[in-house]
């Protein structure tokens, strides 16, 4: 009866997914951006082919070379943050950004959309070539209209980052570097073609309901271990479709899965991806949480050797501090990635994507107190609460996590001293015990849970509020106080001309007898 329920699940699932997929291919007029975004990704490789011409006797010899004078480009010999050599100035990128390590760069900037090649030259010494994709300018009118560069777009389109939705536009090797969009189909974008969501919807929920009921099987068979990792590979394999695919926004544009308020990488590419993949986790913790007691890798480790039992606490350890990470990476990518503020002084309207953000991370401090619990309780069996093997295998845990992020070039050090106090208030004070029933005992842990996490909370948000301060004024600075202005330099450059023509100041100059005041 519980395999005839799982297949009924799965066909409906099947059914679902296909009424979906035909609305798509059907309804969603898509096949002339596909067309647009061909095209364009081969003219973009044939410019960079030719950029790339062009870079290499300029590799060969960088200084003291007359080919500077000559090439169409715009290219840029930098020293750190000095440039030594140049062909063209209409635009120059922010230096400081150009540090860091990349090939091929999308520009975003309020100039326009520009692409970046870097080659290291030696040292600190690189060649930089910028070529512009669109230029655009702070006064629009019948004389100064956006530029676009007409070699790789045959028409005006909308450019976006790899990880919004749009139509891929790809290199040789099928990099994606960017996403256009046509701009006679925003209207037919916006309007949400509800059956094709409505189909797709159905279908997801029933395949959770098949994963639901094969997982419970498995659980009564006392299969622990592969109803684990039966759930984990079903979930995690759902949410890669949904995000390749697009869902939901394939059939019409949500502000919660929109990417441009929010995108810290392709897994992540909304806030409402964000808090779809954090209750993903948060299901597995509850599913650990509930049985790992049962699991027979339990039993193994506490009949091994003790330096084998050592190993796996140092492991258990390790991983309590990487749990009192996770809630800490919600707080970094949401202030790096979007301009959502966590700190309720920094605003009091609470609208819809806040209120996600907020969840998310929430549910991330969650799911990093269950796996504490989890893996600091294992290693406390482990240990047998010896605190000799305790602390050695907390101290090189910690030692272990210090190298982990130093090695990465990471700045944790906030979950770093949290944990150290954290996890050594645990073990002295002897507060972790089952949480089958509820006593005094178990109100003391869950206080220095929620003060333990508020801590590191309040760190954290100190810290990235500063990151973003300073961040802004950086921004600022490079957008609008040094930037070029346009009409500015037409009327020096005019200005110029007819100082260089008048006949008086060329006489005044010329004459020996008078001043040249």
């Amino acid at each position: 009866m519980a395999k005839t329920k799982q297949v009924v699940f799965l066909l409906i699932s099947l059914f679902f997914l296909a009424l979906g997929l035909i609305e798509d291919v059907y309804f969603n007029k898509s096949s002339f951006e596909k067309e647009l975004a061909i095209r364009v990704s081969k003219s973009l490789q044939d410019e960079l082919a030719r950029v790339e011409k062009e870079a290499l006797p300029l590799l060969e010899q960088p200084t003291a070379n007359d080919l500077w004078k000559s090439r169409t480009g715009s290219f840029f010999l930098i020293d750190s943050l000095s440039v030594l050599e140049w062909t063209q100035n209409d635009f120059l990128p922010d230096l400081q950004s150009m540090q860091e390590p990349f090939v091929l760069k999308l520009l975003q900037v309020t100039q326009g959309d520009f692409l970046v090649r870097k080659w290291p030259v030696h040292g600190r010494v690189f060649l930089l070539c910028v070529l512009p994709l669109q230029k655009d300018y702070h006064i629009v009118n019948n004389y100064l209209s956006p530029e676009w560069n007409t070699s790789i777009f045959a028409i005006p389109l909308h450019i976006f980052d790899p990880s919004a939705s749009g139509e891929s536009v790809l290199l040789r090797d099928g990099q994606c570097i960017f996403k256009i969009r046509n701009t006679d189909s925003q209207s037919e974008n916006s309007r949400v073609h509800l059956v094709g969501l409505v189909s797709i919807t159905i279908s997801v929920l029933t395949f959770l309901a098949f994963v639901y009921s094969m997982t419970r099987r498995w659980h009564r068979q006392k299969r622990y271990a592969m109803a684990f990792f039966g759930l984990a590979i079903s979930l995690i394999t759902l949410r890669i479709v949904m995000v390749n695919s697009n869902f939901p926004n394939v059939f019409g544009n949500f502000i919660l899965f929109d990417p441009q308020w929010f995108a810290s990488s392709s897994f992540n590419a909304s806030v409402g991806d964000l808090l779809l993949n954090s209750m993903v986790i948060l299901v597995l913790c509850l599913f650990l949480f509930l049985n790992y007691p049962r699991l027979r890798i339990i039993k193994i480790l506490l009949a091994t050797r003790p330096v084998f039992q050592l190993l796996a606490c140092i492991t258990c350890l390790f991983v309590c501090f990487l749990s009192l990470l996770y809630p800490y990476l919600f707080i970094e990518i949401i202030y790096h990635n979007s301009s959502i503020s966590l700190e309720i002084t920094d605003s009091a309207m609470m609208d819809g994507i806040r209120w996600v953000a907020f969840l998310s991370t929430l549910i991330g401090c969650i799911s990093g107190f269950l796996f504490i619990y989890i893996f600091f309780r294992i290693a406390l069996l482990l240990t047998r609460r010896n605190r000799k093997y305790f602390w050695i295998a907390f101290l090189t845990a910690a030692l272990i996590f210090l190298a982990y992020f130093s090695l990465g070039q990471k700045d944790y050090w906030i979950p770093l001293e949290v944990g150290l106090v954290y996890f050594s208030i645990l073990f002295i004070g002897n507060g972790l015990e089952r949480l089958s029933r509820f006593t005094f005992k178990t109100f003391l842990y869950f206080m220095v849970v929620v003060i333990a996490l508020a801590f590191q909370g309040a760190l954290s948000l100190r810290k990235f509020n500063e990151e973003r301060r300073i961040r802004d004024q950086f921004s600022f600075g490079n957008k609008f106080l040094v930037d070029q202005d346009v009409m500015g330099e037409f009327l020096l450059n005019e200005s110029v001309r007819m100082i260089t023509r008048d006949p008086f100041i060329q006489s005044r100059l010329l004459s020996p007898f008078l001043s040249k005041n």
